[in-house]
């Protein structure tokens, strides 16, 4: 019966949380297309509550320690292909947006403070710690299809089907390598710098991301994130 009632509760805590995500990602999108700000640093303004939320309600809820900086010798193992990737759609997307030092100390701001605080502190902070009890690999596919279907909302501003069905899989399989660097390096700072990043190159390329590139991104994914994933433990996970 308890252990009834703990599944009900980790159900509930999982619904909430992925509705109050995705309702404030829909409400900022909304405040973004009446308004139609030129400046991309204003594109994330309606998050900000929740991103406050997060830090105040959060902050007794998760390992505090998950937002430590790691050491380059620890970190290097588990990233180095995560600045490859960076590096590659750099490659891809070149030329960018030409502005001053500091819009980009405020963009990269914006992405880490904002976004990808957000998304990481909820998929790979509080709600992978809640699951953990069906399991840790259930625990990193569930909160990765999550992760993934708040991707879906990229149809609601008017992306196509096909980009939609992209990113949705590219997402998943990126939250689950994300999952499984958290959990070895016991920190989300990776993630946070690398979603980061990721979103200022997408925002800032002026070039035409090729369909090659993402499905090589994707297939990179697929094997690293997969292989490490198929070899994690309960044991991994304190």
């Amino acid at each position: 019966m308890k252990e009834i009632k703990r599944k009900k509760s980790v159900f509930t805590r999982v619904v909430l949380i992925q509705l109050v995500v995705m309702f404030s990602f829909t409400v900022n999108g909304f405040l973004v297309s009446i308004t139609s700000p030129a400046d991309p640093l204003l594109h994330y303004i309606g998050l900000l509550p929740l991103s406050a939320g997060l830090l105040f309600f959060m902050r007794k809820r998760i390992d505090v320690g998950l937002l430590d900086v790691p050491s380059v010798k620890s970190a290097w193992k588990w990233t180095w292909l995560l600045a490859a990737v960076l590096m590659f759609m750099i490659w891809d997307q070149y030329p960018f947006h030409q502005g001053s030092f500091t819009f980009y100390i405020l963009l990269f701001s914006s992405q880490f403070f904002i976004v990808a605080f957000i998304e990481e502190v909820v998929y790979r902070g509080y709600l992978l710690h809640i699951m953990k009890g069906y399991g840790i690999r259930k625990a990193i596919f569930l909160s990765s299809f999550l992760f993934a279907v708040t991707h879906c909302l990229g149809m609601l501003g008017g992306q196509s089907p096909g980009q939609t069905l992209l990113q949705v899989v590219y997402a998943f399989v990126v939250g689950i390598a994300l999952s499984v660097i958290a959990i070895r390096t016991q920190t989300l700072m990776i993630g946070m710098i690398f979603h980061a990043l990721n979103n200022m190159i997408q925002l800032l390329g002026e070039g035409e991301p090729s369909i090659m590139a993402s499905y090589i991104l994707l297939l990179i994914f697929i094997m690293y994130g997969f292989r490490h994933w198929i070899m994690m433990s309960d044991e991994a996970y304190t």
